[in-house]
């Protein structure tokens, strides 16, 4: 295959959008934001995707967060990765345009939110038109298959069709699934595109399966931690990359305890780095008491000294 136009490296977290008590985004807050995932080791952000509460902000609003993150980002972070997915063909090729004029590296949308392609050839056209309102912009697939992916065979055979309908910034997949046997035949497609995992806690199963990059929403709280098994991996030391996954496997479990989510995901960041501020309705923030219990918990696995 042609060399791909932009590849990610290394750890990217799928950042949170920053609210007010008032629901208000809290724009001033992004550079802060930014300090502290670069200090924890990770090295891109996935914008306004689900952990972003994109769906819940205005266009206006998905503008904004893209503008501020890149003039507040200056290289500090090495990708900004923009999700432009929305409910409709319109909206989200003006986004896509938008974001190229912005300048971010590359941009990634799912299917529509609403009336959705019924087979993965109207998914591939669907996209061609997203991708080619932004021409220079290299483009990933959103496949949140917990969520809003399309049902008509796998990846695999996503990327096959592909090379009957191109696109000619496609650079990959943001690949959110727990089917391990799928994102291993992902990775050795001949087609070389590159597979993103992003189900945190198959962390070291999708590295042995092929994934060279991770976008989590839980890099947020424990990049240094995601780090350090990736580093470790990558190395060739199994027996600390097995080591820090157990440890990571910890954190999943009192995490599955409280519910998964952008609200837990919040008070969580919040103990342990930066406040994120609330989720935005209909989502609830987590209750001071459940924050109380979730504190402990997470002590008693000696969480905040894995993360640190």
């Amino acid at each position: 295959m042609e060399k791909l136009p932009f590849q990610l490296k290394g750890l990217a977290a799928a950042v949170y959008t920053p609210f007010k008590s008032n629901g208000d985004i809290n724009f001033g807050v992004i550079s802060e934001y930014i300090d502290y995932l670069v200090k924890d080791g990770v090295q891109n952000a996935f914008i306004c995707g689900t952990n972003g509460e994109g769906i819940s902000l205005t266009f206006q609003e998905r503008k904004e967060v893209a503008e501020t993150w890149k003039h507040e980002n200056n290289g500090r972070l090495k990708a900004l990765v923009l999700h432009v997915g929305s409910g409709g063909i319109r909206e989200t090729q003006e986004l896509a345009a938008h974001a190229e004029k912005v300048g971010v590296d590359a941009i990634a949308s799912g299917p529509p939110y609403g009336v959705k392609p019924r087979n993965l050839e109207e998914l591939a056209l669907y996209l061609q038109k997203v991708a080619s309102c932004a021409p220079t912009t290299p483009f990933y697939y959103y496949h949140l298959d917990m969520n809003n992916s399309v049902k008509f065979g796998d990846m695999e055979d996503f990327i096959d069709i592909l090379q009957q309908i191109p696109i000619p910034t496609f650079c990959g997949i943001k690949f959110t699934s727990k089917d391990l046997a799928e994102l291993a035949r992902c990775c050795r497609h001949p087609a070389g595109y590159q597979i993103a995992s992003g189900h945190d806690p198959l962390l070291l199963p999708a590295l042995a399966a092929g994934a060279n990059v991770f976008i989590s929403g839980t890099a947020n709280f424990q990049g240094k931690l995601f780090s350090g098994i990736m580093d470790a991996f990558n190395g060739g030391d199994l027996q600390t990359a097995t080591k820090l996954y157990d440890q990571l496997l910890k954190h999943s479990n009192i995490m599955r305890k409280y519910g998964p989510g952008v609200a837990l995901g919040k008070a969580v960041t919040k103990l342990a780095r930066f406040d994120p501020g609330p989720p935005r309705s209909p989502l609830r923030p987590v209750t001071k008491e459940t924050e109380a219990m979730l504190k402990n918990d997470l002590q008693k696995i000696g969480f905040f000294e894995s993360i640190n």
